[in-house]
């Protein structure tokens, strides 16, 4: 795979060998698609604000501001072309993810003037029908559940701390799950019936890592089981082999990959 400097994060799709690199920053994202079978980069254009793929493999989703900062979301290949505006937005600082299902689309405000009120949005995928999931706090970063039932995500309280959140879009109940945690630092389990997530605990002031504890939480009635890591780990980008029976993350202490038995 060719250099591409920069990266911030990379953006898998569900089926396919492509991907999309994130360059930039958090207010001016850039996207570039790797093609796989060219083995070559795709730079995307400027005006794609936040970028998704389709559980196809083979679309992809993005808000797309004008030089008017009039906002759209759309879909297209992967490479930008044969797009289609699925409806407009309100606002030009839309965060979006797609359903694994690829029927509905969270989105969330990256930035507001009000740091007190942020709700989360849901659209679905063809624009026809809009809802308000969470409707009240300051909330951030969503990740939807493998079944597209549930989502969490982060929302901060009023001394400024953040705790993880669980909402089910069908019955509409938004509940807290009683973790001080974000939801970069978790992963779901494939029936979503639960996540592993690092927990901080302390934090290292110099460098603005955190020292983590690992949990298995339940979905259901939050119980929580601990995972010793057995050394000092800032955990990140997690995830599970395909049987489950192991946990990877990245530990920010030292950016190294690491893997400790699942329970």
């Amino acid at each position: 795979i060719a250099n591409k400097t920069g990266i911030n994060r990379i953006l898998w799709p569900q089926a396919g060998n492509g991907f999309i690199a994130e360059t930039g920053s958090a207010s001016k994202p850039w996207y570039n698609f790797y093609d796989s079978v060219k083995a070559s980069y795709v730079e995307l254009p400027e005006q794609m604000y936040s970028v998704d793929w389709m559980p196809s493999g083979d679309k992809i989703m993005y808000v797309w501001v004008d030089a008017n900062g009039k906002a759209s979301l759309n879909i297209s290949n992967p490479d930008g072309t044969g797009f289609q505006t699925v409806t407009n937005f309100w606002e030009s600082d839309n965060i979006i993810k797609v359903s694994p299902d690829g029927r509905n689309v969270l989105f969330y405000r990256n930035q507001t003037i009000d740091n007190s009120k942020n709700t989360i949005e849901m659209v679905s995928s063809d624009g026809k029908t809009f809802t308000t999931v969470v409707k009240d706090g300051y909330n951030t970063g969503v990740l939807w559940s493998p079944d597209s039932r549930k989502f969490l995500f982060t929302k901060r309280d009023s001394n400024g701390k953040f705790g993880l959140w669980v909402a089910d879009i069908a019955t509409g109940e938004v509940r807290d799950l009683n973790v001080s945690t974000s939801v970069n630092k978790v992963v779901w389990t494939k029936d979503s019936s639960a996540v592993f997530a690092g927990v901080p605990t302390t934090n290292s002031s110099s460098q603005s890592l955190t020292q983590d504890s690992i949990f298995k939480i339940s979905i259901s009635d939050s119980q929580q089981t601990e995972i010793e890591p057995g050394i000092p780990v800032d955990v990140e980008n997690l995830f599970l082999s395909s049987d489950e029976g192991i946990l990877f993350f990245r530990n920010a202490q030292d950016n190294s990959l690491y893997y400790i038995p699942a329970i």
